[in-house]
């Protein structure tokens, strides 16, 4: 009798040990894993951008950012920090002070955002401004690329820990039509920077035109749409309905900033400090709520760009699973981490993630419908990474 029961024992374990590897391997197979759009599986991305350098606006952008936690990009025209010889001017320090606290990255605007011709062969001219004043000028060889790659190189010893990867379009001053870029100036900004921001624009959802937003899945680099506050707005119609397009669309906005003024009367792109204000809170409040990633000009183009070119394999064996992460893209220039969301077995409360050398415990996540995954960062090209159950 005994040996009866030790043998249904011995059976009823096999039974279930099969029963459970069975279950398990049928779960297995509905595991998958996808690279999100937006870093931390948030719904969108908004980047503040101030163009030119203007150094009161700085300050109040400092103040602001450091009590709402918020961050952005001075577009910076060179020669407000150094001369085309290289020397620093006399504010220099003062943005090198204001860069160095990490809550704002730099972009290139060209050295001093004036007319810088039609190629690089050198050539003379003139041109008529909106004011109706006629400018001669004439230039050497090589003008063009120097007032554009020549304008990052000098503020890249200015600002020792900036790469200046990105490039803003100037809108030069003038009434004959002249664009921002000429076909030879395109090849030289293409060739030296990651993005291009420009004004204006909208992006394309399932058909429907949304202004001034980029729709991350198709982004055209070259040309990032981006919203100009103006003095004339009704602000808080334009500007706060662009954080609640960012949101619903699950898109890219970018606002540009001129002067953001204290007590002079707004004019033009010129704002208020007051306006702004209420902005950069109302986006702090939805950055604080998880709805949006506030990222410099160079975060968005670098994650936007790893996201739609990266490819993402995932394996799993027994109750382990594996994610090979890669990108196609230079990796000295492409390191930014892209969050993946990972399906995890059903019985998992904390996994642990084991990539590029670091290992950490990660508290799994239950969706509405009751499955459980975890987010993870991964930087592409990398090697695999290993999920285990914590």
């Amino acid at each position: 009798m005994k040996k009866k029961l030790i043998i249904i024992a011995v059976l009823l374990f096999v039974m279930s040990n099969i029963m459970f590897n069975f279950a398990s391997c049928s779960e297995a197979k509905t595991l998958t894993a996808e690279v999100l759009p937006v870093k931390g599986g948030r719904s969108g991305i908004v980047t503040i951008v101030h163009d030119d350098g203007d150094l009161p606006s700085a300050r109040f952008m400092l103040k602001e950012f450091e009590e709402k936690g918020l961050c952005g990009t001075f577009a910076m025209i060179a020669d407000k920090v150094v001369s085309k010889d290289g020397v620093p001017t006399a504010n220099a320090a003062e943005w090198q002070s204001i860069v160095r606290t990490g809550y704002f990255d730099i972009a290139n605007h060209t050295q001093s955002h004036t007319w810088y011709g039609f190629g690089d062969e050198g050539e003379s001219g003139t041109y008529i401004k909106k004011d109706g004043t006629v400018i001669e000028y004439e230039y050497e060889p090589g003008h063009m690329t120097d007032e554009i790659v020549g304008a990052a190189e000098r503020m890249r010893e200015i600002f020792s820990d900036q790469k200046i990867l990105c490039y803003v379009i100037p809108g030069f001053t003038n009434a004959q039509g002249y664009e921002g870029r000429t076909p030879e100036a395109i090849k030289i900004i293409e060739d030296n920077f990651i993005s291009q921001r420009n004004t204006g624009g909208a992006g394309d959802f399932d058909g429907t035109k949304v202004d001034c937003l980029n729709n991350i899945s198709d982004i055209d680099f070259s040309s990032l749409n981006c919203m100009m506050v103006n003095a004339s707005d009704d602000y808080r119609t334009r500007w706060f309905e662009y954080v609640d397009n960012i949101i619903e669309y699950q898109g890219w906005g970018i606002y540009c900033f001129h002067n953001i003024w204290e007590t002079e009367v707004p004019s033009g792109h010129n704002v208020a400090q007051s306006k702004a204000s209420e902005l950069f809170e109302y986006i702090a409040d939805k950055s604080d709520s998880g709805e949006l990633w506030c990222a410099t000009l160079t975060e968005g183009t670098l994650y936007t760009k790893e996201y739609n070119n990266a490819s993402l394999d995932m394996t799993v064996s027994g109750k382990q699973i594996e994610l090979t992460l890669k990108d196609r893209l230079n990796d000295e220039i492409y390191d930014m981490p892209l969050t993946v969301r990972v399906d995890v077995f059903k019985n998992w409360d904390k996994a642990v993630f084991e990539y590029d050398g670091k290992t950490e415990t990660v508290n799994v996540r239950i969706a509405e419908d009751g499955s459980r995954y975890i987010l993870v960062d991964m930087v592409p090209d990398r090697g695999t990474a290993v999920i285990k159950e914590g």
